[in-house]
């Protein structure tokens, strides 16, 4: 049986994608969908959970690292940026850093969904400066940086505030 070379998907939106079979075999749900699949076979998968903005940046990454192995990042980060004295490259430290925090947190969602433990990874690692940026005396305190993650989830400001009151516990 021969190997595939590409695969089609179709995103929740009801865009399909033809992605790089090599490139995508870096997921989980992916490699486990198509392994059976020989280039005869057409099939065309559906991602229900994923839009196609965001499979787009997903292919963008998994294409950089085709054929590649992404090197593991350093644990502690000891920078309060991303750096590559974390073992974090230039060109990963540009591509998470490009997205806003909403998007950050769909890619997350996305690369859990599609079991990509490398891009989970340096999102988590973005995510980890972001809140060791904050001090003691911003915990459960609604800031700018929070009232923008809090609306681009579906929060007014109102709904954040009483949020904030109550989960101070936490």
């Amino acid at each position: 049986m021969t190997e595939l070379e590409y695969i089609k998907v179709r995103t929740s939106d009801d865009k399909e994608f033809t992605l790089d079979f090599q490139a995508f075999k870096k997921s989980e749900f992916i490699s486990v969908m198509f392994e059976s699949y020989s280039v005869d076979d057409e099939y065309e998968a559906p991602v229900i959970n994923v839009s196609s903005n965001i499979l787009a940046h997903i292919d963008r990454f998994l294409m950089h690292y085709k054929g590649k192995e992404v090197e593991p990042l350093r644990q502690p980060l000891e920078h309060k940026t991303l750096h590559p004295d974390d073992g974090i490259p230039e060109w990963d430290a540009e591509f998470i850093n490009s997205f806003s925090d909403s998007e950050l947190y769909e890619i997350l969602n996305v690369s859990n969904y599609l079991g990509i433990q490398s891009l989970i990874m340096l999102g988590c690692a973005r995510l980890a400066l972001f809140i060791k940026k904050r001090t003691t005396d911003k915990y459960g305190k609604i800031n700018d940086e929070d009232l923008k993650f809090y609306m681009a989830n579906g929060m007014t400001r109102e709904e954040a505030e009483q949020l904030s009151i109550e989960a101070k516990w936490a």
